[in-house]
């Protein structure tokens, strides 16, 4: 085989892989779309509770009407003045045109985006209400940098952020979405940041643990052998095919995971999506889900607003429920 067919068969399978990449990057989009309707759709509350949503979500939107009118003129006088730069052979007037119409349409979308977050909050409040009366909202508000990274996740973790803080008081549930990127260098030395993992973190306080146990996923490359953790194997093998654990204390690793706990764990691992993280971490329980953006307002499409929103209850509900009956499995037993 000559250069020449070399370089052919290289050509051929790089257009493969670029055909390939999106049509598997599409099937598992599409994969999760469907499991995350699914949740919603077998979800107790939202069942009850949806058309409750819906028309609070559908009055948010004709209150802002009015807002979205004006931004939307803003907007067409704004593309009108760059027109101007064509039409009129005054460049000083244009560029005055386009000055006072982009403060114009400023005011009017910062007017509707932030009007429009203030309306959203509030139904996500007021729907955490219906749940239970002891869960508060804080959308600034998140976990911080230092507990992220105390629960020891694989990816990296250069910058941090979360927030759409929900709490309950009554059982010590704290919930947030999480972003963790990535720092890189290009060729230039410039600075750029690429997303390691976008989802949601889950706590609850938790008695009679005193270790630390992880559970990954069986694909990711993990911390055994490091800080004397070891890697635990269970007679569960549903469980093991779905989770890879290790503890820094195997014999008590073995007294909380117990059947019982890993049939939860499991059960929270099908009846949700993409890949979960579990940690015990000195009487910590945490859960990180792979969900995206959740509780997140949407300016435009308000359809896909409602849908993501119910998703967004569905998996908070079923998160809080299994870890609650986690707690009372561990706290109800004997540790010593």
């Amino acid at each position: 085989m000559n250069y020449v067919d070399n370089q052919i068969i290289f050509m051929i399978g790089f257009a493969l892989l670029l055909f390939i990449f999106p049509i598997i990057s599409t099937i598992k989009k599409k994969k999760s779309n469907n499991a995350k309707e699914k949740l919603s759709n077998n979800n107790e509350f939202v069942l009850k509770n949806k058309e409750m949503i819906e028309k609070s979500l559908d009055m948010n939107s004709q209150e802002l009407k009015s807002y979205r009118i004006r931004t939307l003129v803003a907007l067409i006088f704004f593309i009108m003045s760059l027109a101007s730069f064509i039409i009129i052979d005054n460049k000083a007037i244009s560029i005055a045109l386009c000055i006072i119409m982009t403060i114009i349409f400023g005011v009017c979308y910062v007017s509707y985006n932030n009007k429009n977050s203030e309306k959203y909050d509030e139904i996500v409040q007021k729907t955490l209400h219906e749940i239970d009366s002891d869960f508060s909202y804080s959308p600034n508000a998140g976990f911080t940098e230092e507990e992220y990274k105390l629960c020891l996740f694989p990816e990296m973790c250069d910058r941090f952020s979360s927030e759409d803080m929900i709490t309950n008081t009554k059982n010590n549930f704290c919930y947030s979405d999480i972003l963790v990127e990535s720092e890189h260098e290009d060729s230039d030395d410039r600075t750029y940041y690429i997303t390691e993992f976008a989802g949601s973190l889950a706590k609850i306080n938790i008695k009679n643990t005193n270790c630390r146990i992880y559970l990954g996923s069986t694909k990711e490359k993990f911390i055994f052998g490091k800080n004397d953790y070891i890697r635990i194997n269970f007679e569960n093998d549903e469980f093991n095919d779905l989770f890879r654990a290790c503890s820094n204390n195997e014999l008590l690793a073995y007294k909380i995971l117990t059947p019982d706990v890993m049939e939860e764990f499991v059960n929270i691992k099908k009846n949700t999506y993409g890949d979960i993280d579990i940690r015990i971490i000195d009487d910590r329980l945490y859960i990180r889900f792979l969900t995206g953006n959740t509780f997140d307002s949407k300016l435009f499409g308000k359809e896909s607003e409602k849908k993501e929103l119910l998703q967004s209850i569905a998996i908070l509900e079923e998160v809080m429920k299994t870890m609650e009956k986690v707690k009372g499995i561990i706290e109800n037993k004997n540790m010593d």
